[in-house]
């Protein structure tokens, strides 16, 4: 009788905990990595959005007659653009800007820089 009772089939307490452990572990692991995922999704979100409104700004300035000297504006979802222009100096006499777009979120944090250039002249403040 005394031998049935020690040959009892079951886990430790040892064994048990050590199960808890590794699955404890694994939780965290994977919460973690949930976590970055999901951030890494709003930042791509952001940045093509900022890529949109980028585009959305450049087609406007260079259907334009001129590029403005500075601009800025409100964009969706938060994000703001700022745009400056310089006029560059060639050879062959032609206008030529340097255009500046920078696209940051309403907080200020830059999300994206973008630069071109344009056979346009500057506009005059």
């Amino acid at each position: 009788m005394q031998n049935d009772l020690l040959d009892d089939e079951g886990f430790t307490l040892l064994e048990v905990i050590v199960a808890f452990a590794i699955l404890a572990l694994t939780l965290i692991a994977t919460n973690q990595s949930l976590a970055m995922a999901t951030s890494q999704i709003r930042r791509s979100e952001e940045i093509q959005l900022a890529e949109m409104l980028a585009q959305d700004v450049l087609v406007e300035i260079m259907l334009g007659a001129t590029v403005p000297k500075s601009a800025s504006g409100d964009g969706p979802s938060k994000l703001r653009w700022r745009l400056s222009s310089e006029k560059l100096r060639i050879a062959t006499g032609s206008p030529l800007a340097r255009v500046t777009l920078e696209i940051s979120t309403d907080s200020g944090r830059k999300v994206r820089d973008y630069v071109t250039f344009l056979s346009r002249e500057i506009e005059e403040e």
